[in-house]
């Protein structure tokens, strides 16, 4: 078997395990909270500015930023995505006051405090923010380039703590430099660790941690317990609890 000691798989070549027989498990739910939290950080704090009022502080400066400040309340939050994390992002995003508009063609179950978008470009028109939380499958490799970056309103931030890959780095550079978009808050890159000469590193409206939303000290010792138990129910001849390939190889069971 192969467990996956975290939630995304695109990592595994699923369709090769499932041809030799092998099991892959993942932890799905273990920092839902965690990642969720992460994400309304970095949009907080692109939203208010304050990594860039704090650093100025530190340097000793005392200045009140004149531009480049947003109200929450009101504004239109883009989710491309809406699972459980996405679903936690809007929960928190309604407790701002922010309206909701969300796209993602596999829920049926549809949250109705939520706008829904029939198309990736729908959900973007128009929104203040955007916050992307899709996995990374072939078809939506760079699902937000130039083209999408130019659908929101001027000044819109954007903010990935799902797969580096979904993003555009390059497109992004552009439209921070263009003004399209106000700030970008990214916890995953496509590239691991971002190369310390990207111009994203020092950008003053880009914040960026280093692939850490999943983590707490809780989420941790969870992850560990739960891909251990993955593998200890295969050894044992049971289904483990999150088969990624369970309709292959369990008819799905």
């Amino acid at each position: 078997m192969i467990a996956r000691y975290g939630i995304g798989y695109d990592n595994i070549d699923v369709d090769a395990a499932t041809r030799f027989g092998i099991v892959v498990t993942n932890v799905p739910d273990y920092c839902i909270g965690e990642v969720a939290d992460h994400t309304f950080a970095l949009l907080l704090a692109l939203a208010r500015g304050v990594v860039a009022a704090a650093n100025d502080v530190r340097h000793g400066g005392w200045e009140v930023p004149s531009a480049g400040i947003k109200r929450l309340q009101a504004s239109r939050l883009a989710l491309i995505g809406i699972g459980r994390i996405g679903s936690g992002v809007a929960d928190r995003a309604l407790a701002f006051g922010m309206d909701v508009v969300a796209h993602d063609p596999y829920v049926a179950d549809w949250d109705p405090r939520l706008e829904r978008a029939s198309t990736v470009e729908a959900a973007l028109e128009g929104a203040d923010f955007v916050s992307l939380h899709a996995p990374l499958t072939a078809e939506n490799h760079h699902l937000i380039g130039r083209t999408e970056l130019a659908l929101p309103s001027d000044g819109a931030v954007l903010v990935n703590t799902s797969r580096g890959g979904l993003v555009d780095l390059d497109a992004v550079v552009e439209a921070l430099n263009s003004g399209a978009l106000g700030g970008v808050g990214l916890d995953v890159t496509e590239i691991e660790p971002l190369p310390a000469d990207h111009p994203l590193r020092t950008h003053p409206k880009a914040v960026i941690t280093p692939h850490m939303s999943f983590y707490s000290a809780e989420a941790q010792d969870e992850l560990q317990l739960r891909a251990v138990e993955s593998v200890v129910d295969v050894i044992a001849g049971r289904q483990p609890r999150n088969p990624v390939n369970a309709d292959a190889l369990f008819g799905g069971r």
